[in-house]
């Protein structure tokens, strides 16, 4: 559902009423906030998710979890209120020219970054309860639908685009609230300190948990953000406006995976506790087979359908074709290597991820700097897909090097051959003249000669079971 309002709020509503300037605004916005909140939880939130399960006490109020995790936002928090009130003169100096949109907004991002800092601490709080669900409703369902209806109200001229603006940054920060009410009302909210269980050594294991989860997390939401902030620098709001809104498409392929992220993180936290390196096999093989299927299943999906996106949204986007490919094909590369990021970093070679991560933040950034100027947003595009498909491969050699984990087989080589056999089909498909009707004619298609051979020769079993379980529901009704 939450897949569904993105889409129609942002490749259909957002395209068509908002220009490409003020959609470029959107995203800075979103951009610059996420990546100063996640520098300014100062790596708190990887010390929450590697430590709860030794926090974990429901009748001693988690040992003063909470209070600790807010301690240190506060802290965060005025930092980057110092950093931000220094960078500002040059954000303004660079963007007046060429973004004076953002110019004229750019001090939305201080309460923008509050809520961001507060919803991921909170949110992996409420993860670490076994409670994934909650914050994922939120941000994928509950805020969508708050973004849904002020864009309505712009729409219908019952609001101007200021108010909009003030009330987009009210939906992005809602969710926030509500798992604070939430957190009250299950009464999780306790504040007391209580140190009594982290020794010399647990503290200075969680201070360095803390540093390497810092520089992981920041160049993590970095590299995902970097582009849309480098293609304003190099270009304009407009340009990012439209790499915005055509990126989108390219994310849809790893919004699955989100869901499994959240909770993924918090058993495999477990299993390294328990050194259950057989359940963190078993889910790291899971992952990578269920999570490509559905990433390449997407993919497909859009490529298929690429002269219709571009007939549902306005000419000026024409420009992002290549960006919907490229991005797509780097989410892709994230489905197909599944919980590869979360057994590195809640294991003791989380210190490997933070500097796989920071060499991949320079190299996005070198290739930014290569490819923008030469191909504007398209090499944008290229740069994340080449940095993110590189990152991949040495996640894997890491993982393969100190687990001995390797999770891919001859079920992977068949997956590809199924891919390209049904791209291959569906090039030569006659279109319908109605677009929309094209549409589910060509996913519905796309769907039946993909996932047809998948399920009859069984490559997935949770695929297979998930499918059976739909078909007696149906049959039951």
């Amino acid at each position: 559902m939450g897949v569904v309002l993105g889409f129609i709020t942002t490749a259909l509503l957002f395209s068509k009423y908002l220009t490409p300037s003020e959609n470029g605004l959107l995203k800075l916005l979103v951009s610059y906030s996420t990546i100063f909140a996640q520098f300014a939880n100062l790596g708190i939130n990887a010390v929450a998710i590697r430590f709860f399960p030794f926090f974990r006490n429901e009748d001693k109020k988690n040992h003063g979890l909470l209070f600790l995790l807010f301690s240190v936002l506060l802290v965060g928090f005025i930092l980057f209120l110092a950093v931000f009130l220094i960078l500002s003169p040059t954000l303004i100096q660079s963007n007046k020219a060429d973004s004076p949109l953002f110019v004229d907004y750019l001090y939305f991002i201080i309460p923008l970054t509050f809520f961001t800092l507060l919803f991921g601490s909170l949110d992996v709080f409420y993860r670490g309860l076994f409670k994934s669900t909650v914050g994922a409703f939120l941000k994928e369902f509950a805020q969508r639908t708050f973004i849904f209806v002020f864009i309505l109200l712009y729409i219908f001229d019952i609001i101007n685009f200021h108010w909009f603006v003030i009330f987009y940054c009210v939906a992005l920060s809602l969710p926030t609230v509500i798992l604070l009410i939430l957190l009250v009302k299950d009464k999780h909210f306790h504040l007391k300190p209580d140190f009594s269980i982290i020794d010399k050594p647990m503290a200075r294991q969680m201070v360095q948990v803390a540093l390497f989860g810092l520089i992981t997390g920041f160049g993590n939401i970095a590299i995902l953000n970097i582009d849309s902030i480098m293609v304003n620098q190099y270009t304009n709001t407009a340009l990012t406006g439209i790499y915005a809104i055509t990126s989108y498409f390219g994310i849809l392929v790893s919004i699955p995976s989100r869901a499994f992220l959240r909770i993924g993180s918090t058993v495999i936290a477990q299993a390294h506790k328990e050194n259950d390196l057989k359940t963190i096999d078993e889910v790291y093989k899971k992952s990578c087979l269920n999570q490509f299927i559905i990433g390449l299943l997407l993919f497909l999906g859009l490529i298929v359908n690429l002269e219709n996106i571009f007939l549902i949204l306005p000419p000026d986007y024409a420009a992002g074709k290549y960006v919907i490919i490229f991005i797509g094909l780097s989410h892709l590369s994230v489905m197909a290597t599944g919980a590869n990021t979360i057994i590195i970093g809640s294991s003791k070679f989380y210190k490997a991820n933070a500097y796989a991560v920071m060499a991949l933040l320079a190299l996005t950034v070198i290739t930014n700097i290569i490819f923008i100027p030469r191909y504007g947003i398209s090499g944008a595009a290229f740069a994340s897909v080449l940095s993110m498909c590189l990152f991949n491969v040495i996640e894997y050699i890491v993982i393969y090097v100190k687990f001995s984990l390797q999770p891919y087989n001859y079920k992977f080589i068949l997956i590809v051959i199924f891919g390209v056999v049904t791209y291959g089909i569906m090039y030569y498909v006659p279109s319908s003249a109605n677009l929309y009707l094209n549409i589910a004619w060509l996913s519905t298609l796309t769907i039946i000669l993909f996932m047809g051979p998948v399920l009859l020769l069984k490559i997935s079993p949770d695929i297979n079971a998930l499918f059976a379980k739909g078909i007696s529901l149906l049959k039951n009704r």
